[in-house]
């Protein structure tokens, strides 16, 4: 970790501000580059690289259990398999209100809706 220290730059008419050379130097960007700006809520200001901050939200969201996803999958397929044959079990089932023809449906719906 190098040495902390303050270093100072000037802000141009056009509000442009240089960089200083030991500041490109620790972020290891060049004329070209693009830095980020982080504005804490202390009011304090960092700079900051593209590939800092794709390397750090990466290392906060890296490790720790993340599960099994292909046993989470196979498990989700079992339950969805099983969701749909019990659909079907309830489909193919006949029992004595199943096996009602057509004509007896219609007789006790007519009667039911008071037209028949």
């Amino acid at each position: 970790m190098a040495k902390p220290q303050t270093l100072d730059s000037k802000l141009s008419p056009e509000n442009r501000v240089v960089v200083p050379r030991e500041v490109r130097a620790a972020l290891g960007v060049r004329s070209g580059d693009r830095i980020v700006f982080h504005l804490g809520a202390d009011g304090m200001v960092r700079l900051v690289t593209p590939r800092l901050l794709a390397m750090s939200v990466w290392a906060k969201n890296h490790g720790g259990d993340a599960g099994n996803s292909a046993e989470d999958i196979r498990q989700q397929r079992i339950e969805d398999q099983d969701e749909v044959e019990a659909k079907y079990a309830r489909i193919t089932t006949t029992d004595e209100v199943d096996a009602r023809s057509e004509d007896e449906i219609t007789s006790e719906l007519m009667s039911t809706l008071g037209l028949g």
